[in-house]
Order: C-alpha cells, then structure tokens, then sequence
C-alpha cells in the first residue's frame, strides 16, 4: 500500500509540473501548488486509457474555455504539444 501512494504522488506531481511548466492557463506558476489539482485525475485516466492527444489536447482546450472561462488563443498547436509531454510521462506502473 506504501508503494502505490508513493507511486501514485509521483505520477500525480509528474502531471502538475507539465501543467505548471506547460499549460499554467491562468499564470500561478507554483505560487499555488494545488491550482490545477481537480484536472490531474482525468488526465490521469486519459493516460492510462485511451493515449489519445487529441482527446488529451480537447480536454486542455475545454478545461481553459469553459471551466475556467479563458480564451484559447494558441489552443490547437499548444495544447497538441502539452498533451505530447503528458503522454510522455511514465505513469504506468504498481498502484
């Protein structure tokens, strides 16, 4: 059980940094570390599911315009390119 919480906090901050570092839609950078939290399990399931960019990309896109209500200048290409660095991250494994 240790092992799977401990793997699952890495996956889940593997999933913050890109969203920090890459997507950050309302500027926070890591000055609220928990900002992006509520979107870290879907991503995490797309992941682990589908491995879809596109669905990964659309998610970004929707989450930016319609939950958080910006709009998405650059969306397509930008959120293509997130959802690359999430699809390669390692978040297979023992959970």
């Amino acid at each position: 059980m240790a092992n799977s919480d401990k793997r699952w906090r890495e996956i889940e901050d593997s999933i913050r940094q890109v969203l920090f570092r890459d997507w950050d839609p309302i500027g926070v950078g890591d000055r609220s570390p928990d900002e992006y939290d509520g979107y870290i399990q879907p991503i995490y399931w797309m992941l682990m599911k589908s491995r879809s960019e596109d669905e990964i990309a659309k998610y970004l896109h929707k989450t930016k315009t319609k939950d958080i209500g910006l709009f998405d200048w650059f969306g397509g290409r930008r959120n293509r390119k997130i959802a690359q660095k999430l699809l390669a991250l390692d978040v297979r494994g023992d959970l």
